[in-house]
C-alpha cells in the first residue's frame, strides 16, 4: 500500500514536498520524501499572500526556465556534494533533472521522522543549537575553500538577483505594517521612519553588497546555502542538538557571512543572537583561518573585514526579513487564536529588533540608507 502526504503548505515556495508511505506485504513501513518542482508551488504562494498575479503566458515560460534552474542546481549538488565531511544532510535517494516542456523535476530523500521539523518563525534555537549551526555553515565553506582548484567561484553564481524579486519587494511596506499591528506601537514608532528608509533604500543595499562590498580590499567568495532561513534549518527531534541543512536550490559562490546572517536573524530570538554575535562570530573567523592555515590554503580575510560583511549583509537581512515572515504568517494556520496571537508577538519582536540593530549599523557607517530621497 502507497499513500501520499502533502506536507509542504507554508514551508514550500519553488517545490511542492510530499511524504510517501509505502507498506510491504511483511507490514515493514518506509517513509521517504519526494520533492517537485513547479510554477504552481508559486502560484499557492501568491495566493496564500493574496497577491494577484496576471495571467501571462511569456512571463510564465520565464518563471519556469528561472525555477528549472535553481531546481537543477539543488539535484547537482546532492548529485556531487552530498558526502561532505563532517555535513549533516538528509539522504538523497535519487534525483531528477527538471527540462521545462520535456521532464518534470523531482528529489527523493530521507524522511526526517516524525518529530523531525525546520524551526519556526516564532522559536528561537537554544544558543548550543545555534553554534552547532555555525559549525555546519562553517563545513560548508571550508570545504570549497580546501579544493585543489577554484572552479566553484565561476560555477556557481548567485542563481538570481534583486531584478527578479519584484513581487516581493512590493510586499515590504504591507509586511511591515502586518509587523507593526503583532506588538505595541511603543517597540516600533521611535524608528519608524528609518525603517520606512531602509525598504526605500533595499535594492541600493543590496547592489551595494553584491557589488562594491565584495570588490573591497580582501573580500573573498564562499559556498553559501543560499536560503538559510529557518525553514531551511532542521532537527530530527525537539531535543537533539544536531542541526541538519536542506534545500540547496539558491546554491551559489556568495558573501562569506550572507548565510551567517539569515539563519541567525530568523532562528535565534534577539538575546541568543546577541549572543551568538559577541561570543561566536570570531570563533568562526579564526576556525576558517586556522582550516585554511592547516591545508596551506590562502585566506587572507582579517577578522575588521569579516565583521564589515557581517554588518553590511546584516542590514540587508533585517529587510529581506519582511518577505520571509509572509511564508508562515500568512499561511493556512491551526493554531489556537491564543497561541497565534503568542507566536506573532516573538515574530514582532525578533523581526523589529532585527532592524532596530540594522539601523545602529546604519548610523556608524551606512547613514545614507536611512535618508528617503
Amino acid at each position: 500500500m502507497i499513500e501520499k502526504k502533502y506536507i509542504s503548505r507554508g514551508r514550500g515556495f519553488i517545490s511542492r514536498v510530499y511524504k510517501i508511505s509505502v507498506t510491504f506485504e511483511d507490514d515493514f513501513l518506509f517513509n521517504f520524501v519526494v520533492k517537485i518542482p513547479g510554477l504552481e508551488s508559486v502560484i499557492e504562494a501568491f495566493k496564500d499572500l493574496n497577491i494577484h498575479k496576471e495571467s501571462n503566458k511569456e512571463k510564465e515560460l520565464q518563471g519556469l526556465h528561472l525555477l528549472s534552474k535553481v531546481h537543477n542546481i539543488e539535484v547537482y549538488f546532492y548529485n556531487h556534494f552530498s558526502k561532505i565531511k563532517n555535513l549533516n544532510l538528509f539522504k538523497c535517494y535519487g534525483t531528477l533533472e527538471w527540462i521545462v516542456n520535456e521532464q518534470a523535476g523531482a528529489i527523493v530523500m530521507e524522511y526526517a521522522g516524525e518529530e523531525g521539523s525546520n524551526f519556526c518563525i516564532h522559536e528561537s534555537m537554544t544558543f548550543e543549537q545555534a553554534n552547532n549551526l555555525l559549525d555546519q555553515l562553517l563545513n560548508l565553506q571550508s570545504h570549497f575553500f580546501a579544493l585543489p582548484d577554484a572552479e566553484w567561484i565561476t560555477k556557481f553564481p548567485r542563481p538570481f538577483g534583486i531584478e527578479n524579486m519584484s513581487s516581493m519587494i512590493g510586499m515590504l511596506g504591507q509586511n511591515y505594517d502586518l509587523i507593526k499591528s503583532f506588538i505595541p506601537q511603543s517597540n516600533w514608532i521611535d524608528i519608524d521612519t528609518d525603517i520606512r528608509a531602509l525598504i526605500v533604500n533595499f535594492k541600493d543595499i543590496c547592489r551595494y553588497n553584491s557589488g562594491k562590498l565584495m570588490e573591497s580590499e580582501g573580500n573573498c567568495l564562499a559556498m553559501q546555502l543560499g536560503d538559510s532561513w529557518c525553514n531551511n534549518i532542521m532537527y530530527k527531534s525537539r531535543q537533539d542538538k544536531e542541526i541538519y541543512l536542506v534545500d540547496f536550490q539558491l546554491f551559489h559562490a556568495g558573501n562569506i557571512t550572507e548565510d551567517i546572517t539569515r539563519a541567525i536573524l530568523t532562528s535565534c530570538s534577539p538575546d541568543i543572537r546577541h549572543s551568538i554575535e559577541k561570543e561566536s562570530l570570531f570563533k568562526f573567523h579564526q576556525e576558517l583561518v586556522a582550516k585554511a592555515s592547516k591545508n596551506e590554503i590562502k585566506f587572507d580575510m582579517s577578522w575588521e573585514t569579516f565583521k564589515n560583511n557581517y554588518d553590511s549583509n546584516f542590514i540587508e537581512q533585517s529587510i529581506q526579513f519582511l518577505i520571509l515572515i509572509a511564508f508562515t504568517v500568512y499561511s493556512v494556520r491551526t493554531d489556537s487564536l491564543e497561541q497565534i496571537k503568542l507566536n506573532n508577538d516573538a515574530i514582532g519582536q525578533k523581526v523589529i529588533n532585527g532592524l532596530r540593530d540594522a539601523i545602529t549599523l546604519c548610523k556608524k557607517d551606512y547613514p545614507q540608507w536611512l535618508i528617503i530621497n
